[in-house]
């Protein structure tokens, strides 16, 4: 029977209380494999636009207001990570 190796260990991130430990098991794994942990969070662009008062469709989503706070989420929690387990990256 072959060994399982893992190379690259992917965790979705939710900066939920849930979430947090199923990060700290995802680092135990990536640390007993010696596997790179990544961690992924997707922005949720809103399935229907909102409207204006006039009833057209707003356009100036704060997509890019999300996006940048996520990142800094996400960098920050890398960083915590880093000081447990060296080879983590923040996608």
């Amino acid at each position: 029977m072959e060994e399982v190796r893992f190379r690259i260990l992917l965790c979705p991130m939710d900066f939920s209380e849930c979430c947090d430990y199923a990060l700290r098991y995802a680092i135990s794994v990536a640390q007993a494999y010696r596997a790179r942990l990544a961690l992924l969070h997707v922005v949720e662009l809103p399935l229907l636009p909102s409207y204006t008062i006039a009833g057209l469709p707003e356009l100036n989503l704060p997509v890019e207001r999300l996006q940048i706070e996520a990142r800094k989420l996400l960098n920050a929690r890398a960083e915590e990570i880093r000081r447990l387990h060296t080879n983590v990256t923040s996608e």
